[in-house]
C-alpha cells in the first residue's frame, strides 16, 4: 500500500521525464492513469481476498442462542506453524527487495544536475533517502526478532538481529509483544488496585484513565482507539502471569504508599485518595462482554472477583521492603535521609517535558490528529502536482 501510495504522487517525477510537449503530457498521463486503475484494482483485489478468506478459513459464523459471532478455525496446528516458519523466513527477504526496488527507482526518476549546487542537493538527498532506508530495514529486522521465536518451530536463528534486538529491548522503551502470541488466553483478567486505612475495612478502587476497571465504566468500550496506553495495558499482562515475575508492581506500590504524585497522575484523579493511604493491595478480577440484549441496557462488561493477586502491602512491610532492596530501589524516606537526589537531573528534565507534552493531548486524539495531518499532506502534493501539470501543458 505504501509503495501504491508513493507511485501515485510520483507523477510529478515521471511527467518531467516525459517532456515538457502536449503530446508527451497526454502520454503521461495516459500511463499515469493506467498505473493508478492498476494500483486501485490491486489494493481492492487483496483486501476482498484478506476478507474471504479470513471467513473461509476460521469459519465464521453467527450463534442461533445468543446471535453473538462464532470462530472455528479450519486448519490444524502443524498447518499454523508451518505456514509461520515460511512466512518469518521469506519476509525480510520480501521487504529487502521492496526497500532496494524502490530506492533504484526512486533514483532512476531523478534529473540530471547542471551544476555543483545541483549536485550537492540531490548528493544530500539521496544521502537521506539511504539512510531512512538502512533505518527502516533495521527496525523491520529487529521487530520479526520476539516473533520469530514463539515456538521453536517457527525460531530464526540470528545472532545479529538477536544482539541487536537485546541491546534495543534492554531500554525498556517499548513492551515486546511476541510472547503474548505463544498462548492465548480463553478469559479476559485484570488486575485492580485498591486502597484503605483499615485492614478489615472498606477498600476502594484506583481509578484507571482507560480500561473498565468498575460497573459505572462498563457502559464504555475502553482499548477500542488507536492508542494502548502501556500503563493500563500492562496489568492485563501481568494478569496471566505471577506477582513475582512482575518486579515493577513492587515500586509501584511503594509510591502509591507514599503518594507520589507523578504516579498518581497516571491513574483517573477522580478515584484517588486525598492523603496516602496506609494498605494497597490488587484483587483479580475476570472481565466478560454482556449478551446483546444486556448490552442494551448500557452495559458492555461484567466483572467477577476471583481472588487476591497478592497479599496487602504497607510501609512496614518487610516482605515489600525485601523485594525493593533486591532491585536497588531506595523509598522517598531512604532518599531524603541520604539527601541525595537524583545526579540525573538535565535527563529527568527532559523526560518530564516530553511527559507534560505528550500528556497535554489525548493518545487517541493525537494519533488522530496525525493521521489527518498526513492525509492533508498527500492531498495537498497530489493538488500541486495536478496544478503543475495543468501549466506545462
Amino acid at each position: 500500500l505504501v509503495v501504491w501510495v508513493q507511485d501515485r504522487l510520483a507523477v510529478d517525477d515521471t511527467r518531467r521525464r516525459a517532456g515538457r510537449g502536449r503530446t508527451a503530457a497526454r502520454q503521461t498521463n495516459s500511463t499515469d492513469d493506467s498505473a493508478d486503475r492498476y494500483g486501485g484494482r490491486l489494493v481492492k483485489a487483496i483486501s476482498l481476498l484478506m476478507v474471504v478468506g479470513s471467513w473461509l478459513c476460521f469459519s465464521v459464523g453467527v450463534s442461533k442462542d445468543d446471535g453473538q459471532l462464532t470462530f472455528q478455525p479450519t486448519f490444524t496446528q502443524d498447518q499454523y506453524l508451518n505456514m509461520m516458519q515460511t512466512m518469518i523466513r521469506a519476509a525480510p527477504l520480501l521487504v529487502f527487495v521492496l526497500l532496494v526496488k524502490q530506492f533504484l527507482k526512486l533514483l532512476s526518476s531523478q534529473d540530471s544536475v547542471g551544476s555543483l549546487a545541483e549536485g550537492m542537493r540531490q548528493f544530500s538527498k539521496n544521502l537521506g533517502l539511504l539512510i531512512s532506508t538502512i533505518v527502516a530495514f533495521t527496525v523491520f529486522f529487529m521487530s520479526i526478532v520476539p516473533h520469530s521465536r514463539l515456538l521453536p518451530s517457527t525460531a530464526v536463528t540470528s545472532p545479529v538481529m538477536t544482539r541487536a534486538y537485546g541491546g534495543l529491548h534492554s531500554l525498556y522503551v517499548v513492551n515486546q509483544y511476541g510472547r503474548h502470541l505463544t498462548k492465548m488466553r480463553p478469559m479476559r483478567r485484570e488486575i485492580i488496585l485498591e486502597y484503605g486505612d483499615e485492614l478489615n475495612g472498606t477498600w476502594h478502587e484506583y481509578g484507571f484513565q482507560y480500561k473498565p476497571w468498575t460497573v459505572e465504566r462498563a457502559a464504555s468500550l475502553p482499548y477500542g482507539w488507536l492508542h494502548f496506553p502501556r500503563f493500563d495495558f500492562k496489568f492485563y499482562d501481568a494478569a496471566g502471569s505471577k506477582s513475582d515475575a512482575q518486579k515493577w508492581i513492587y515500586p509501584l506500590v511503594q509510591r502509591l504508599l507514599d503518594h507520589q504524585q507523578p504516579v498518581l497522575d497516571l491513574l483517573d484523579s477522580r478515584h484517588v485518595p486525598a492523603e496516602a493511604p496506609r494498605y494497597v493491595r490488587t484483587s483479580l478480577y475476570r472481565f466478560a462482554y454482556t449478551s446483546f440484549a444486556d448490552a442494551g441496557a448500557g452495559g458492555f462488561w461484567t466483572r467477577e472477583r476471583l481472588t487476591d493477586y497478592f497479599n496487602v502491602f504497607s510501609r512496614e512491610d518487610a516482605h515489600l521492603r525485601d523485594k525493593l532492596r533486591q532491585m536497588n530501589f531506595r523509598t522517598a524516606a531512604e532518599q531524603s535521609a541520604s539527601g541525595g537526589g537524583s545526579w540525573n537531573w538535565l535527563l529527568r528534565w527532559l523526560l518530564d517535558a516530553v511527559r507534560r507534552f505528550v500528556g497535554a493531548i489525548e493518545g487517541s486524539y493525537l494519533l488522530i490528529g496525525l493521521f489527518v495531518a498526513a492525509g492533508m499532506v498527500l492531498y495537498t502534493q497530489q493538488q500541486q502536482q495536478q496544478q503543475r501539470v495543468g501549466q506545462s501543458t
